[in-house]
């Protein structure tokens, strides 16, 4: 891997971002300048099979009618997206049924100076004063409700926590050793989560019980938290879910068994009128194909993907890494490589061809966008990701270093002129960037800024032969990063990566990392 680090100032970035859009613009896709589009629309209110400016269909509708039309296409089929907001109740579905034909796009489209939000969230509502004198609210929001995250207009709330660092507590062979038995009469003890990180890991476990001072920890969090061979946890960094420890303005907890929503607000915010979004809904868009029929030549462009939550944290999993937002899940007796991946909140899978273009990705609970299985000729270009809880993006797998088929590989993708900014906002491990076993990967020109562990991670293996070859890093500016772990870097590889380059980034502000470029 060569690695050589630039000195271009932000500026001449600015102009190399634009002018490399541009370009890419032009030539990335098939041109059919000739051949009339077909245009459908769609509204937040649509209904029917008109999907007409007059007459738009609902999101569904609209795809319905694509697949009656793009069989035999002549032209590009553009959906366009009027403003407003798609309350999404179960992940729009993309299949190899919404593909592209002869060389043409299927295209989703937000509608000129309009802004259509795809949105799996719920508006919470009804907020009464529940303890005056520590100023705490609540909206009965009845048992169903499970989320991870809450956002109060449009700011990311704090989930109840307690002191950084807490003293007096021991780690034990099944948890803890609390230095008073204060906590044993807490409330809904089950769902209390332990958070501490060890050198690049951060975990999150859930207690299963707690007894005078003895803290039990839920398996099969605590088993692997402890794997030998790799860090564990061995110490808090705070103890989160808890309504004792609504405390402090911005805080909230979800109390799961009696069905209430507790916020404590900053001064001066109104709860008869803050707008409270709880995100529930785990996906809100997947592109699925298979090797045979994968999905291809779709474009989606300036649509907003927000509020997506994701789960498996809050089970007895809890959230215990590898490394980069990779998991270890049921039981396991070895720090072995059999992971599971984060949760992508926007995902793709055996497809190809497919242009993500001027989107935003906004107040996600998972990964932002995940390419994945078979992924090849995709293009990622000038989105916006912010505020996420892991990585802003994902290319690649990491279970299979040499498919025997090679359409499973994970190939010639662009990561371009994106904008990234507070990624790894709840699990702090995860790169803004993470590229796995890819080949022939392109990342360039992307800005990529405050974050608590590395930029831009590629690479996979620990010395493994795999397929990964061919794998650009240029034009970089990452800054602001390694905020709050350590062993990582502005860029971070592993393994062989042949014939492959980083050059001309420009890097600065690195914290905690063990260089600007590391591996």
């Amino acid at each position: 891997m060569k690695k050589r680090s630039g000195t271009f100032s932000r500026v001449l970035l600015s102009i190399m971002l634009g002018f490399s859009a541009l370009l890419s613009s032009v030539s990335s896709f098939p041109q059919h300048a000739a051949a009339a589009a077909t245009s459908l629309y769609a509204s937040p209110a649509g209904s029917g099979s008109t999907c007409t400016l007059e007459a738009p269909c609902s999101l569904t509708g609209a795809q319905a009618k694509v697949r009656t039309l793009n069989a035999s296409m002549t032209g590009d089929i553009i959906v366009y997206l009027r403003g407003g907001t798609y309350n999404l109740t179960s992940t729009f579905e993309l299949t190899s049924a919404d593909s592209g034909t002869g060389g043409f796009q299927v295209i989703y489209e937000a509608y000129s100076g309009e802004t259509p939000v795809l949105s799996g969230g719920q508006s919470i509502a009804s907020w009464s004063l529940f303890d005056s004198g520590q100023n705490i609210y609540r909206s009965n929001v009845g048992t169903g409700l499970n989320t991870r995250q809450l956002y109060v207009n449009g700011v990311r709330a704090t989930r109840a926590r307690g002191n950084d660092n807490p003293l007096g507590f021991t780690k034990t062979s099944t948890g803890f050793t609390a230095p008073n038995s204060s906590m044993s009469g807490w409330g809904n003890k089950s769902n209390i989560e332990i958070v501490g990180s060890h050198a690049w890991k951060s975990f999150r476990c859930p207690v299963s019980s707690i007894s005078g001072t003895a803290v039990t920890m839920q398996n099969h969090c605590w088993n692997n938290s402890q794997l030998s061979g790799t860090p564990s946890l061995d110490s808090i960094a705070w103890i989160e879910n808890a309504y004792e420890l609504l405390d402090s303005e911005g805080e909230w907890y979800l109390d799961r068994t009696a069905g209430y929503l507790y916020y404590k607000p900053f001064a001066g915010e109104n709860m008869a009128t803050a707008v409270v979004v709880a995100p529930t809904l785990q996906t809100l868009l997947s592109g699925t194909g298979t090797l045979d029929a994968p999905l291809q030549n779709v474009k989606i462009k300036g649509l907003t993907f927000a509020y997506a939550t994701w789960l498996q944290p809050s089970t007895s999993d809890g959230y215990v890494p590898l490394q980069a937002g990779f998991t270890y899940t049921g039981f396991r007796e070895a720090a072995n490589q059999d992971l599971t991946k984060t949760l992508g909140n926007v995902i793709f899978h055996a497809a190809k061809s497919v242009r993500l273009e001027r989107n935003k990705f906004i107040h996600l609970g998972g990964a932002g966008l995940v390419f994945e299985y078979g992924s090849q000729n995709n293009m990622i270009i000038g989105n916006v990701f912010e505020d996420i809880s892991a990585s802003a993006i994902q290319i690649g797998d990491v279970m299979t270093a040499n498919p025997a088929d090679i359409r499973e590989r994970n190939s010639h993708n662009t990561v371009q002129s994106n904008y990234i900014t507070n990624a790894g906002a709840e699990y702090f491990d995860a790169p803004g960037i993470f590229g796995g076993y890819t080949s022939y990967s392109t990342i360039t020109h992307n800005e990529v800024a405050n974050l608590p562990y590395t930029g831009i991670s590629q690479g996979w293996g620990w010395g493994t032969d795999s397929y990964a070859q061919n794998n650009q890093i240029t034009g970089n500016y990452i800054h602001d990063v390694m905020n709050i772990l350590g062993d990582g870097g502005g860029i971070y590889t592993l393994s062989a990566q042949p014939d492959s380059t980083i050059s001309g980034n420009h890097l600065q502000n690195m914290y905690g990392s063990y260089g600007a470029i590391s591996g």
